[in-house]
């Protein structure tokens, strides 16, 4: 937020760098680890959009940072006001995707969470303070590198053919494109991998990425047992030898009349020479309910969001101290 703050108030330098000193290729923007996971933005979001509990932590973590309440505090007489030209334009950034405060912070959170880098997009005279706020979605944001390994050209290709290039000016510590009246503000996490510097952030994602594999796969395999009836069934057995048209019919007939939840109980009609062996399913074959239970965990602790907040047997007491322990460890430190 101090960051944020700066970005508002300050005013921006027309003296830009238009010309790169040697560009080297464009870096896509995407997560990515040096021992051996990689991991791009688009399955970020994919996971984002389907795993339940990396959903809800983070949009537990995006939305109460949303609803903070902002003010102004004097840095000389420590005053604290409500009434400042930051406020009004935090209250109401933008008429289309950031309506209101309490949006713009919600999408600026979810991203520098799931990608490890917020862009915020401010229009308006570049020597006065923004008119709107626009946060930019980073899978649209394309880097160029200089020379000497530092971001010199931001090309973001949305969608509706908006294409906008922002140049960094080293003097001034700015990012801006004078022709179009528009500042750029990039907030990124620490980023550990990589030779050069740090173009873009790490996805705090990805230390738990395994634990959201674990449980997508368990949820997976779940819903599989469902189809099948909560077991493996058993095996049809012949004395005979199939042919492969005599194999993808039978198999089509089970699938058909036999699998699924609206079959399950369903009695088997043998044609002759056909026996069913019952195949037993033992309690480890089970255990996938607890294993997403444990994973569920390990991605809210890792994001900070204490379980207690989810968990519906927790005292009034737990969640009182749960609730205490998150804004003071993850909500503060994130806004």
């Amino acid at each position: 937020m101090r960051l944020l703050q700066k970005f508002l108030q300050k005013p921006l330098s027309s003296n830009v760098v238009t010309k790169s000193s040697g560009f080297s290729p464009i870096f896509f923007n995407q997560v990515f680890d040096d021992c051996g996971l990689s991991v791009g933005t688009k399955q970020v979001i994919e996971k984002y959009k389907v795993v339940a509990p990396l959903n809800d932590a983070v949009n537990t973590i995006a939305n109460t940072v949303g609803d903070l309440p902002l003010v102004v505090i004097n840095k000389e007489t420590r005053e604290i006001s409500l009434e400042h030209e930051v406020l009004d334009l935090l209250r109401h950034p933008n008429n289309e995707d950031q309506p209101t405060k309490n949006d713009f912070m919600r999408d600026l959170t979810i991203w520098k969470i799931l990608e490890g880098d917020s862009y915020v997009d401010a229009t308006g005279d570049v020597s006065k303070p923004p008119l709107e706020l626009f946060i930019l979605k980073p899978q649209f944001m394309n880097i160029e590198v200089g020379k000497f390994g530092f971001a010199e050209k931001y090309t973001f290709d949305g969608t509706n053919s908006r294409t906008i290039t922002f140049f960094k000016d080293f003097i001034n510590n700015t990012i801006t494109n004078i022709e179009n009246n528009q500042s750029l503000l990039h907030i990124k996490n620490f980023q550990p991998s990589g030779s050069g510097n740090n173009i873009t952030g790490m996805s705090e994602v990805l230390p738990l990425w395994f634990d959201v594999e674990q449980w997508e796969q368990a949820s997976t395999h779940n819903l599989s047992l469902l189809r099948n009836g909560a077991r493996p069934s058993g095996a049809l057995k012949t004395d005979s030898t199939l042919t492969m048209q005599q194999r993808q019919d039978l198999k089509m007939f089970i699938d058909q009349s036999y699998q699924g939840a609206s079959n399950s109980g369903r009695p088997l009609l043998l044609e002759q020479g056909l026996t069913w062996q019952e195949m037993s399913m033992s309690a480890k074959d089970m255990d996938f309910v607890k294993l997403k239970e444990q994973s569920k965990q390990s991605i809210f602790e890792s994001l900070g969001v204490p379980i207690e907040l989810k968990d519906g047997n927790s005292t009034f007491n737990n969640k009182a101290e749960a609730k205490l322990q998150f804004y003071e460890d993850t909500v503060l430190p994130t806004a």
